[in-house]
């Protein structure tokens, strides 16, 4: 029998390797796979609900049940959570990213660069990875805000000097301020960790509902990661927690000592 041909753009791929595409063969191969990992989850865990459709499980019951179960699938499972794998999350960061990049690429051609100002603060910038970097580790995204940061650097010195000279660090700076003292277009590097500590934060009480006592205790080192980086970025004391009174946003605090 000979296998299918995929066409994707000049190349031609062949369906040869694997189970075909619909084959119920598929499904069960992959159940028989995960079929150890639930007995022994079962077998170890008094669990309330404990059932799985392929890789859809649900895990219902008491905190420490449930963590002992999450604890059994990362140890005996296919090597632990890729999501949870910094090579995994930069990849998947990088896919993201560069569509942004090809986004920005686009409203080039608009040749207006008020509009393109415009669309860079709201929906053609860093504001599209938003909703990915309140969930992702920024530890893990040093390669991916390079290649966007740079990227958004050399248009912005389009927009502002045409591509020409005077467009260095200082002016670099200033243009990714707020707009009380910039052009209000962020870099990923400026936002990455405040989203990531936004999220933890805003979800603080959802966590303690869930997780109870150990949630004052599972942080995790993403979290001290980030909330370092905002005390110090902010000028803040070493004991400051994000449960006290926020302080004032630290990008409105920038303009002037850049203007100084």
């Amino acid at each position: 029998m000979r296998p299918a041909k995929l066409y994707y753009d000049q190349y031609v791929l062949s369906s040869a390797l694997g189970v075909q595409q619909g084959d119920p063969l598929r499904p069960l191969l992959f159940s028989l796979t995960l079929h150890p990992l639930v007995k022994t989850i079962a077998s170890n865990c008094k669990l309330d609900l404990h059932a799985w459709y392929l890789d859809d499980g649900t895990i219902i019951g008491d905190t420490l049940e449930v963590s002992k179960a999450l604890n059994i699938i990362e140890t005996e499972g296919s090597g632990g959570p890729v999501s949870m794998d910094s090579k995994f999350i930069s990849d998947m960061m990088i896919n993201k990213v560069n569509k942004t990049v090809q986004l920005m690429s686009a409203i080039k051609k608009l040749k207006d660069p008020q509009s393109e100002m415009l669309l860079l603060c709201n929906c053609t910038g860093v504001s599209r990875l938003y909703f990915a970097l309140r969930t992702t580790n920024p530890a893990s995204l040093q390669q991916d805000t390079e290649l966007f940061d740079d990227h958004l650097l050399k248009y912005l010195r389009l927009l502002v000097t045409g591509d020409g000279s005077g467009f260095g660090p200082l002016q670099q700076r200033l243009a990714t301020l707020p707009k009380d003292g910039g052009l209000g277009i962020y870099t990923m590097a400026d936002t990455r960790t405040y989203c990531y500590l936004a999220s933890q934060s805003q979800t603080a009480a959802v966590q303690k509902v869930i997780l109870g006592d150990l949630s004052s205790t599972n942080k995790g080192s993403s979290y001290q990661f980030a909330l370092q980086y905002f005390i110090q970025a902010c000028g803040l004391p070493s004991s400051y927690c994000v449960d006290d009174t926020a302080p004032p946003p630290p990008f409105h605090a920038l303009p002037g000592s850049y203007l100084l």
